[in-house]
């Protein structure tokens, strides 16, 4: 049975980003070095898993609202009013065509 895990990071400040994906996508083991440095560029960090019958990927809507419903939020010292609530905006949806 397939599990899907979504990552949600949001960076404290965009100034942060160049620096975030240098540190998670060049150095040989991106996930541990990183997952110790995350209090230091986000505020908020969610995590969640979950099993379902088909490989088919969640689309964005989906995904949040697993995030929202059973997301983990990682301990961090600065974080924002909805890192506890997981009150996060949902995803941006196209409008329709």
């Amino acid at each position: 049975m397939p599990v899907i895990v979504v990552t949600r990071l949001r960076l404290k400040d965009a100034a942060f980003l160049d620096e975030f994906f240098t540190d998670a996508f060049i150095r040989s083991e991106p996930h541990l070095r990183i997952s110790t440095r995350l209090d230091q560029y986000c505020d908020e960090v969610t995590f969640v898993d979950w099993e379902q019958d088909n490989p088919k990927l969640p689309d964005w809507q989906t995904s949040w609202r697993h995030l929202v419903a059973d997301g983990k939020v990682a301990d961090l010292t600065q974080p924002s009013a909805a890192n506890q609530t997981r009150d996060f905006p949902p995803p941006v949806q196209a409008p329709p065509a």
